[in-house]
């Protein structure tokens, strides 16, 4: 259990997709602050920086929503966010936690291109539901020629701002409703989600979604405007 003194709370009505502004309560300590559900962890900090939660599904005894509560069992005791009737939602994902590719939206068949370096785990879990996975570029995130061509998903690692440099290239592969998925690293100097929205949106494309993509990388979706296809 890695439980940083640090985090959780009270819903304030303030929600958007897996972030809440919430209060929490934890112990003997009562706290107002932003939580985040991740793939496989909840996190939490307060407003004032005093109160920090890191809880990993796995660690949990138990889980339970009532009352507009979660209530999560730690070893360290219970923590209690107020999240009103998001509380029942967040309380099913951590219970039963969608696969990498459910959230990413891959279906069995699908027409995948994968540019730049990714980890072999990736790489198995396409292969699992679909055989149409084509590998371009090299392990530098540079795009070769007619990458992401025909495809219905498009995945790019980019480990810094430089690398969006192709995202352009990418964005006249896409055809009707394909996506862009980019992937970068988390809390990295080198490349910010700022920076992966401006290449995206430079080259025309519109932003519909953020999934943690691995405890270490993020990945934002991006699609032709359906005004534009």
């Amino acid at each position: 259990m890695n439980v940083a003194r640090d985090s959780v709370a009270n819903f304030a009505g303030d929600f958007v997709g897996n972030e809440v502004v919430c209060v929490v309560r934890f112990g003997k300590q009562k706290a107002r602050g932003k939580a985040l559900l991740e793939t496989a962890e909840l996190i939490f900090r307060s407003e004032d920086g005093a109160l920090r939660l890191k809880l990993a599904f796995g660690d949990l005894k138990s889980a339970s929503a009532a009352d507009g509560e979660l209530r999560l069992e730690t070893a360290e005791g219970p923590a209690i966010f107020q999240l009103g009737a998001n509380a029942a939602k967040w309380c099913e994902k951590i219970l039963h936690p969608k696969t990498r590719l459910e959230k990413l939206g891959i279906k069995a068949n699908a027409a995948v291109s994968v540019v730049g370096d990714f980890a072999a785990d990736f790489l198995g879990e396409l292969r699992s539901v679909t055989k149409n996975v084509n590998v371009g570029g090299d392990n530098r995130g540079k795009a070769g020629p007619g990458a992401g061509a025909d495809a219905e998903w498009i995945f790019f690692s980019a480990a810094s701002s430089k690398d969006l440099s192709q995202v352009a290239k990418l964005a006249k592969s896409l055809k009707g409703a394909a996506a862009l998925w980019v992937v970068y690293p988390k809390g990295q100097k080198q490349i910010t989600e700022n920076d992966v929205l401006a290449a995206g949106r430079k080259c025309g494309l519109k932003d519909i979604k953020v999934v943690g993509f691995s405890p270490t990388h993020t990945a934002l979706k991006f699609v032709i405007p359906v005004e534009n296809r």
